[in-house]
């Protein structure tokens, strides 16, 4: 589940009740006639038990731990000027890089703190959303080279204040502002920082270029945008403008390894760059936590050296315990490696401390997916959805996930809340209305790329017009496609993603030899031993590239290998696609489906 709620509901203490029971009876069952002594002792005795039945458990409920969680909320912007949001925006995120460290305090992350901007919730509400126990909010207001910062922390039960100030200082000296207001902070939740946290709390200020550090916040803000070439341009001013910035290096370099791993637009030669930045990192400041996370990512996304990675990331938890970036790395690099449960738990830690992060639950949810436990997908989609309403890909998950159980489109729709216009291709697609889904292509698709997948328009078009028969022109666009990546190929000849379209392409005109050689070369270049999570996609492009080359058995051992393991593979998508229409008059095809139904069900 994306959030799970534990209510323990505490019982009164059985023994003490029956012991105040036999007290009560046995005063009542004495003689009358007791003397003085013996009644004064034993009134003595009776209130000292009632006041520590009423008392003492009052006593211990006040010395259990104070719950220590926090969330920083939006600070209001006072400039009277929008440009400078991201400023009032940076003072966030700085003074929760100072919190994150602070291990035996609980701090919610950004993404789901700065929802509650312009928010008409009560503090009372947000608290409860966020499950915690005080709130920090604020206000900003830069003139000049002056800044005025007020801050308070406030107990949402009650309303009060646990604490506040305003710092009324120079542009130069923001840095300090940050440092006291997080150490405030942990005083006030009654935390007793070890001598390690508070010195990377106090750490020395990143830049003494004022201006570099305005581009490094205007980059941190177009970032959270996904502005990846605006942000990339404000890191690399701030360098511009102070050559020893460490932390806009870093922040540089993940960009990079971002716009690598993610294949944008221009990808090729970002890993060299991000490599040079980390480099320069390690030359000023090899301490710095965000200079040995950006070298993490690049075990991860560069060298696959995901054992490197997790090792530097654990190192990290030791310093920054509330960083959710730490966890959700954790997650994506486990199911890498295969260990499923252990990335789902991981999952789950990151999402306790940014709850509202929902690409990470879209992800938590995609992990059940693939684990054929689609109920549990599912849920963890309706959730993310309930949280967050106008995150569509929540609906399209529940509709994948539906489809991938049931193999019915309409079933899917139904519970993911879509219209047949949402997923009008696949309506067609799965109905065999393929001259509606040629059209559509036609006027809707141009080309589909992400870190796994390389799909062009006329590889789309080439594919449709197989399955409907439509030789002639399956081969025009089959060989237009084959031309196309063997080109690209020549450029980027390890790029996984060519490989599988291209060897399709062949097994559409027949050239089965070359077909299936494009096959395994991919799952070569991708292993399942190297990469679970990709790697399954190449076992199930090889699986097609069988089916189309009239190799079945070979088709239906992958098949039952990919439904054995985690993978994208679903009996619902056997039941639907039309890839598989070959296959359904085999009997061994029939075993495989009925056996695979028996499992979900």
């Amino acid at each position: 589940a994306v959030k799970e709620i534990i209510t323990a509901i505490k019982k009164p203490n059985q023994q003490d009740r029956e012991i105040s029971k036999e007290v009560v009876k046995s005063k009542s069952e004495r003689p009358i006639n007791l003397k003085p002594k013996i009644i004064i002792a034993s009134v003595i005795i009776l209130a000292l038990i009632v006041l520590g039945y009423f008392f003492i458990p009052k006593l211990s409920k006040s010395s259990e731990p104070i719950d220590k969680s926090v969330a920083v909320l939006p600070f209001v912007n006072l400039s009277n000027d929008p440009e400078q949001e991201y400023f009032s925006d940076g003072m966030v995120d700085e003074i929760l890089d100072h919190l994150f460290k602070v291990g035996d305090l609980k701090v919610i992350s950004r993404t789901s703190s700065m929802r509650y901007k312009n928010t008409k919730l009560t503090l009372k509400e947000i608290a409860r959303e966020l499950d915690v126990s005080a709130l920090l909010e604020g206000s900003v207001q830069k003139i000049g080279n002056k800044v005025r910062i007020t801050a308070q922390l406030i107990d949402p039960k009650t309303g009060f204040h646990l604490w506040s100030e305003t710092f009324d200082r120079d542009l130069s000296d923001v840095f300090s502002i940050q440092s006291e207001v997080a150490q405030n902070v942990a005083r006030e939740m009654k935390i007793t920082m070890t001598s390690k946290e508070t010195g990377l709390v106090q750490n020395a200020p990143p830049t003494t270029s004022q201006l570099a550090y305005d581009f490094f916040l205007k980059g941190n803000d177009y970032w959270s945008k996904f502005d990846v070439p605006h942000a990339l341009d404000m890191y690399s001013k701030a360098i511009q403008q102070d050559s020893s910035f460490t932390a806009a290096y870093a922040q540089r370099a993940k960009l990079h390894l971002y716009f690598y791993h993610e294949k944008l637009e221009g990808w090729e030669g970002h890993d060299l760059r991000a490599k040079e930045d980390i480099k320069k990192c390690y030359l000023l400041n090899p301490e710095f936590p965000e200079v040995n996370l950006a070298k993490a990512i690049a075990y991860y996304y560069l060298d696959r050296d995901y054992d490197n990675a997790l090792k530097i990331i654990k190192e990290l938890k030791a310093v920054a315990p509330n960083m959710a970036d730490l966890y959700f790395y954790t997650a994506a690099i486990l199911r890498r490696q295969g260990k499923w449960e252990e990335s789902i738990s991981e999952f789950k830690i990151g999402i306790q401390l940014d709850p509202f992060n929902a690409k990470d639950i879209s992800d938590l949810a995609d992990t059940y997916f693939l684990s054929h436990q689609y109920d549990k997908a599912i849920e963890c989609a309706r959730q993310g959805l309930s949280l967050i309403p106008d995150y569509k890909s929540f609906n399209n998950g529940i509709y994948v996930y539906s489809l991938s159980k049931t193999g019915n489109v309409k079933t899917a729709l139904k519970e993911s809340g879509l219209k047949e216009s949402d997923v009008q291709n696949d309506v067609y697609y799965f109905n065999r209305q393929y001259d509606k889904l040629i059209e559509f292509i036609h006027k809707e698709f141009t080309i589909f790329t992400d870190e796994s997948t390389y799909k062009t328009k006329t590889y789309e078009l080439a594919l449709i017009y197989y399955l409907s028969g439509q030789k002639s022109l399956c081969k025009i666009f089959s060989d237009s496609t084959i031309t196309y990546l063997k080109q690209k190929i020549k450029g980027i000849p390890i790029d996984d993603r060519f490989y599988p379209p291209l060897g399709k392409c062949y097994a559409f005109i027949g050239n089965v030899k070359e077909a299936v050689d494009c096959g395994k070369k991919a799952v070569n270049l991708k292993p399942i031993k190297l990469d679970a999570y990709q790697g399954a996609i190449k076992e199930q492009d090889l699986m097609e590239i069988y089916i189309f080359t009239g190799n079945y058995d070979l088709a239906l051992d992958k098949l039952e290998y990919l439904l054995s393991i985690p993978s994208w593979l679903s009996v619902g998508i056997l039941m639907v696609d039309p890839v598989f229409d070959n296959l359904r008059s085999l009997p061994r095809f029939q075993k495989i489906i009925e056996n695979a139904r028996k499992q979900i069900l």
